[in-house]
């Protein structure tokens, strides 16, 4: 479960990421098991409906906020939501654990036919857009950086922010785990497809932590979701090539699709949503979920 750093925003009063993660860990042991029987169905009424969504960090505090808005209004309904990554997630909805996994990229082919193996399809909804954004401490005067600085900076080759175009400073490059989407768009999109990265970076498993290790030390490069940008920590422009234009990561260029690292993301069921979790998505895709999205630092889908 990922915890909310200092400067991270957190959903509003009342929702506890802890008793989340206890009422998840209570559905292992005894809880429904699977989209079906958390759906809330009418033959069901005598017991409140619960939904469990696990899976991507960056989606992790936009997905609370959306469970405690939609309990405002839905009593009846428990959502409970944790993080882990989106591979974590969709791990757990082919096992049957979870109800929705949250996913900052598509899901693989792998998960795909382990789905159909088990006898279902996995369905993708996006229900927001946000951009990787490549992340550096704030006393660091590199203001860009292009594909080709990127791929050499996080396959371990360069050791020192003089070697492009920066001060002479220890470089220490943190980026996020294989389970995690954010890791993966971002290693699809400098690296190329298939391409794992190299071994002269750290590993860190959670986007709370990753900004913190960025703001805290001088030399530190990353990247993050939009939401977990803070002034502890500043964004770099990006170009598209060695000798480009840099386009950074303001609100025009996200919209406008200028800047090359956004990504949809997504809720996956397994088949169409039934019951309360296509009435929560229903939500989420309503204006008001939209603007839930907006006002936390996302993009609309």
């Amino acid at each position: 479960m990922a915890r909310p750093g200092k400067g991270i925003p957190r959903p509003a009063a009342g929702f506890s990421f802890l008793s989340a993660a206890l009422l998840l860990l209570a559905a292992w042991g005894c809880g429904p098991a699977g989209g079906e029987a958390a759906a809330g169905a009418p033959a069901q009424r005598e017991r409140p409906a619960r939904l469990h969504l696990a899976g991507s960090d960056t989606l992790l505090h936009l997905a609370a906020v959306w469970a405690e808005a939609y309990h405002a209004t839905h009593p009846g309904v428990t959502v409970t939501v944790v993080g882990g990554g989106s591979g974590v997630g969709i791990q757990g909805l082919l096992l049957g654990v979870d109800d929705i996994a949250l996913s900052s990229r598509p899901a693989g082919a792998a998960e795909q036919a382990e789905a159909r193996r088990r006898g279902f399809a996995l369905v993708g909804t996006p229900v927001a857009r946000d951009a990787v954004v490549v992340v550096v401490h704030p006393s660091n005067p590199v203001v860009s950086l292009s594909r080709g600085q990127l791929r050499r900076i996080f396959s371990g080759e360069v050791q020192n922010w003089r070697e492009v175009g920066g001060p002479d400073l220890p470089l220490l490059a943190f980026s996020r785990g294989f389970s995690s989407g954010t890791g993966q768009i971002f290693r699809e999109v400098v690296f190329g497809p298939g391409e794992a990265g190299g071994d002269g970076v750290v590993q860190v498993p959670g986007s709370a932590l990753l900004h913190d290790e960025v703001a805290r030390q001088r030399g530190a490069v990353g990247y993050l979701g939009l939401a977990y940008l803070t002034p502890r920590v500043r964004p770099v422009a990006v170009a598209a090539r060695d000798g480009g234009p840099a386009v950074a990561p303001t609100p025009a260029n996200l919209l406008t699709g200028r800047y090359p690292l956004t990504r949809p993301l997504w809720f996956y069921t397994r088949g169409e949503p039934q019951g309360a979790a296509a009435d929560f998505i229903r939500f989420v895709l309503s204006p008001q979920g939209q603007r839930i999205a907006t006002e936390h630092g996302y993009l609309p889908r």
